[in-house]
């Protein structure tokens, strides 16, 4: 049961895919830096992708700057009710 102070939670806006995809990829390509020295350039590339997303996802939680919280209530203040008692469909 949900006590009605309680905010719901709906995660973070960074997925985990964001973060591991590009980091799996950079190991892949690691290992093919054995066959040819240009694969370091995309391990690179995709390297910094993942520290941008692992980043990015720090930001928007509640452990970071909690930016996305800070996006949602900004949103939720703006909202502007011209007829609060009519509802059209």
């Amino acid at each position: 049961m949900k006590i009605a102070d309680e905010k719901p939670d709906y995660g973070n806006w960074v997925s985990r895919k964001f973060i591991f995809i590009p980091f799996v990829l950079c190991i892949v390509f690691c290992g093919l830096i054995l066959v040819h020295l240009y694969f370091s350039i995309l391990a690179i590339i995709l390297f910094v992708i993942s520290l941008y997303f692992t980043y990015s996802r720090y930001l928007f939680s509640p452990k970071g700057k909690d930016i996305q919280t800070q996006i949602r209530d900004l949103v939720v203040a703006n909202l502007v009710c011209v007829h609060p008692r009519k509802v059209t469909f």
